[in-house]
């Protein structure tokens, strides 16, 4: 379940790879990599599990699960940056340790947020819940051969039965970022004439909320939202079965399922996989399931899967 970031020819996000057999103990403990610790571990016996995927014009999402109760998805949006989402459930309470391991020495860009540098080429972490305890350090990886190198890592700790991590991951070639802030763990940032609004919500309680562009309420476990001059262009959510925009309901959902919408000037387009049966508020102009577009599946208001 862990990950590297290789963006405009650097490497920002590393893994500590392998320096040689003698030296393997300082680079293959579950902390050198890009991972969430549960307890210090990444998982007991068994492998992850690949739970779901797909991917459009402007968004890709994978998903996977393990058999400690972490299910890790990543979104890449626009082919530009992305966002991971991190849902952790247990029986009893738990240490969870979020960790990143950057290229090179961090920069404090902000107090929830750090900064890696390599040749001008920037990577901006920035990671909820704001009740979470950040901590750094230093670990060492091998990019060849017998050659062991430095470099910084962050860590975001919290304990607790459920949790949920949310990370931005905004490589830039210009280090110029997007301007980030954050209410009640809804995580805000916008650059241009585009917003994003993101959160995870690992109890699926339902959320509310509300600016002066619209409110919605919705039960998603995962949620991302992007505006552009002011109007929504799409939503994706994850783990959903309602969506109320601006006071009606978009759609419900009779199992949790996983859904894009893009929005239109007065239709919807729909993206999902799931076996299930949504109903909209709004008539649906096009739907692609399993990655092709299906229209025979719209009828009234309802597609039937």
């Amino acid at each position: 379940m862990s990950f590297i970031l290789y963006a405009y020819g650097k490497y920002l996000a590393l893994d500590s790879g392998y320096i040689n057999w003698d030296k393997k103990e300082e680079v293959n403990k579950p902390k050198n990599h890009n991972v969430v610790l549960i307890d210090g571990k990444i998982a007991e016996e068994g492998s992850p599990v690949e739970s779901d995927f797909f991917t459009v014009d402007f968004l890709d999402y994978g998903e996977i699960k393990n058999n400690l109760g972490h299910e890790r998805g990543i979104l890449f949006i626009d082919k530009e940056y992305f966002l991971i989402f991190d849902v952790l459930k247990s029986s009893k309470d738990r240490d969870y340790k979020w960790l990143l391991h950057g290229n090179g020495n961090f920069n404090e860009y902000s107090l929830r947020g750090r900064e890696w540098v390599q040749d001008g080429v920037g990577l901006l972490a920035y990671v909820l819940p704001n009740s979470a305890i950040i901590d750094s350090g230093e670990e060492v990886h091998c990019n060849s051969w017998d050659n062991i190198e430095e470099h910084t890592y962050m860590s975001v700790f919290k304990k607790g039965k459920d949790v949920g991590f949310l990370s931005l991951l905004y490589p830039a070639e210009n280090r110029v970022y997007p301007k980030i802030n954050e209410e009640n763990n809804i995580l805000k940032f916008e650059k241009g004439d585009w917003k994003g609004i993101a959160f995870v919500n690992e109890n699926n309680d339902n959320i509310n909320y509300e600016d002066e562009l619209f409110k919605f309420e919705t039960d998603a476990s995962k949620f991302f939202a992007k505006i552009t001059n002011e109007e929504i262009e799409y939503i994706f959510v994850d783990d959903v079965t309602m969506f109320n925009l601006n006071g009606e309901k978009l759609f419900t959902s009779n199992n949790p399922t996983t859904i894009v919408i893009k929005f239109l000037e007065d239709n919807l387009e729909i993206y999902y996989n799931d076996n299930t049966e949504i109903e909209l508020n709004k008539k649906a102009t096009q739907v692609l399931y399993n990655n092709n577009i299906n229209n025979d599946l719209i009828g009234d208001g309802v597609i039937n899967l």
